[in-house]
């Protein structure tokens, strides 16, 4: 079975592109597009919990493509941390192409093509053990959304799209330098060759640092957030639901996977890991709080949580990297359902400023249970994911005696209960929003006693029972975090099935 698995990985990134293909060839069959955009998530889901199982047994599998010999073949590699992405990220693109459905996103021309491409390109990044071809596959997660920003807004609304595009094409020219640079002084792009050169060599270790450069831009750490705080508001609803769950986070995870590798979690740069991320943390925290719409309190508090998510790196230990790991997965579930309970509010009432908005936690009951649930998790209160998250890097900071970090997680967490109280205060609480809203004459009215409907709530509701389901039975996500820890931290594994596969 393992073989077969192994024989089997190039599918993951191949099943979304021929059905990327099959719309582009049907652009107007609505009805293949909606299962199509259902099915290819479903299968990597499927493929993902397999492989989680195979690798109770097998720390790591691979499959040169090509046929060529290793080395030269394009390595798809698949471990613990590995297919616990692929999980994560497949149920937050099932999320967001049943929310599309809902919505009717789907049924626009080069929707579906764009989304399943983007699908793809996760599915590589994920899974390359080549760094250029890292690079490829971040691209082929770019060029989509590249299409996917504009659409809906028309071309009267161009600056945040112009802005995307800027600096992701900045941040990938830095990119390619920085591979140039790896390969001028290594010869080779391929990670498992590269495996601790970082250590060796402090032009081996400028070179990469080029490259954290890049994939610090793409995920959005401070000081390079502002171009994600101005576009992903800007974007259609279902959109920046999906950017928030993918985007950064591959980013994140590639920045992992390479200090683990060529690094070998070196503890001379920590303290530098140390600065950025709280940097981050608070920065982010403290723009959400100035914020009056709903989906750019939530951008900013990406930025902010991003640095959560990256403490991994600052606490450089099996516990503490399980722990950063454990973070990630309930941020990317938590974050999403908040973006897309938001995106339903949007769709609905046609805004997200806080101003326009009260009493939907009266008018929309299930709405507002489903951001309660997620805004909960998001604070850290049990017994939601967010809670096991925080809880785990606090008691890891103590325990490594990194007191700043404990002190930050703590005080970052108390300026998130001000922002979502706030969105809580403004948008769910006080009068019924259909009369507040509705005040202005017949034609408002009109639109606004509209009640969100139940299709559009249930995707992110659906992600919120998960976060909840998470933090009262977290033994089985500890469990799979702290193996994809292991693999991160003992790359032998790894390394081998690559070089010798």
């Amino acid at each position: 079975m393992t073989d077969s698995l192994a024989n089997f990985l190039p599918l993951l990134v191949a099943v979304p592109l021929l059905c990327a293909a099959a719309l582009i060839v049907h652009p107007k069959a609505k009805l293949l597009s909606r299962v199509l955009l259902i099915a290819s998530p479903i299968f990597s889901l499927v493929y993902s919990i397999l492989l989680l199982v195979a690798h109770k047994t097998t720390p790591a599998i691979s499959v040169q493509i090509g046929g060529w010999p290793a080395g030269i073949a394009i390595p798809f590699v698949s471990d613990t941390f590995a297919a616990l992405m692929l999980l994560t990220t497949s149920v937050l693109i099932l999320a967001c192409a049943a929310f599309s459905i809902f919505s009717k996103d789907s049924d626009e021309r080069y929707f579906g093509p764009l989304f399943l491409i983007l699908h793809s390109g996760v599915a590589g990044a994920l899974l390359t053990a080549d760094l250029f071809n890292l690079f490829v596959f971040i691209e082929l997660m770019f060029l989509p959304s590249c299409g996917l920003i504009v659409m809906r807004k028309g071309l009267n609304k161009l600056a945040p799209s112009r802005l995307y595009v800027t600096v992701n094409l900045l941040a990938s020219s830095i990119f390619v330098i920085g591979i140039a640079l790896v390969y001028g002084v290594t010869g080779t792009v391929n990670l498992a060759e590269l495996a601790g050169t970082a250590q060796d060599s402090n032009l081996v270790a400028g070179a990469f640092g080029v490259v954290f450069i890049a994939l610090s831009v793409k995920a959005g750490v401070v000081p390079s957030h502002g171009w994600l705080t101005r576009t992903y508001p800007s974007t259609s609803p279902v959109v920046s639901s999906l950017f928030s769950g993918l985007h950064t986070k591959i980013a994140i995870v590639a920045m992992f996977r390479i200090y683990s590798i060529v690094f070998e979690g070196d503890q001379k740069y920590l303290i530098f890991f140390t600065i950025l991320f709280i940097t981050s943390m608070v920065v982010g925290a403290l723009g959400a709080v100035g914020e009056n719409n709903i989906r750019s309190i939530l951008t900013f508090s990406m930025v902010s949580q991003i640095g959560y998510c990256l403490l991994g790196l600052a606490l450089f230990s099996k516990s503490g990297l399980a722990a950063a790991i454990f973070f990630l997965v309930h941020n990317m579930i938590t974050k999403t359902s908040l973006f897309l309970s938001a995106s339903a509010i949007e769709e609905t009432y046609g805004t997200g400023k806080l101003s326009k908005l009260n009493g939907l936690a009266k008018s929309n009951k299930l709405a507002a249970t489903s951001f309660f649930m997620a805004s909960m998790s998001l604070i850290g209160f049990p017994p939601f994911s967010g809670f096991v998250a925080k809880f785990n890097l606090f008691s890891e900071a103590i325990e490594m005696k990194s007191h700043v970090i404990a002190v930050f997680i703590i005080f970052v967490s108390i300026i998130t209960l001000i922002y979502m109280l706030r969105i809580w205060n403004k948008a769910f609480w006080g009068k019924n929003s259909q009369q507040t809203l509705a005040s202005s004459d017949q034609i408002e009215r009109m639109v606004e006693n509209k009640k969100i409907k139940f299709s559009l709530i249930t995707p992110g509701f659906s992600l919120a029972l998960l976060t909840l389901a998470i933090g009262l039975a977290p033994n089985l996500l500890i469990e799979i975090t702290q193996l994809a820890s292991q693999s991160l931290i003992d790359i032998e594994p790894y390394v081998k099935v690559v070089l010798n596969p």
